[in-house]
């Protein structure tokens, strides 16, 4: 799969899972009380006490709301990581000859490169010939399984806190 396809797909998956994980109603009742507290630095700026009152309030809402998106932000950070772990190159393996040609009975993986100082030829060695290829698999279900059962617990978690008003 190329990257651009994988990335658009990640987006369009992390797109929906924020439309159905956030609390939008209670987003929205945030940001509109932390554009009020920031409106009243302007109407009170001749009074410091109301002020810095307005300020502590406002550092509140900004933890209500980081609150509010946390879950979903961690959710998408495993499903980055679940992709990336499927789509990331495997260790290379390199080596060098003496001659020009691929060694008999190895798969490359590229074109070799000579190097013109000493006469060789680099390598680099296909994942599964040398590697092993299982141990890895079990590495990628394993990251795509957690961040799946992380994706549905996170789901049972929010609809049973929908409330639509979050408390002040």
């Amino acid at each position: 799969m190329s990257l651009y396809v994988a990335s658009v797909l990640y987006g369009a998956v992390v797109a929906v899972m924020f439309g159905w994980l956030v609390d939008w109603p209670a987003v929205r009742i945030t940001v509109n009380r932390m554009v009020a507290y920031a409106l009243e630095f302007a109407l009170y700026a001749d009074e410091p006490g109301l002020v810095f009152r307005a300020q502590a309030r406002l550092l509140g809402q900004n933890a209500r709301l980081l609150r509010q998106m946390a879950g979903p932000c961690v959710v998408a950070a495993l499903l980055f990581a679940a992709v990336y772990a499927a789509l990331a190159p495997a260790d290379a393996t390199v080596a060098i000859t003496r001659t020009a040609q691929a060694p008999p009975g190895i798969a490359v993986d590229a074109v070799g490169i000579r190097i013109a100082r000493t006469g060789e030829t680099a390598w680099r060695l296909r994942d599964g010939v040398h590697g092993d290829s299982q141990s890895s698999w079990i590495l990628r279900f394993t990251v795509f399984s957690s961040a799946a059962a992380s994706v549905v617990a996170l789901a049972l978690w929010q609809s049973g806190r929908r409330s639509g008003v979050p408390t002040p």
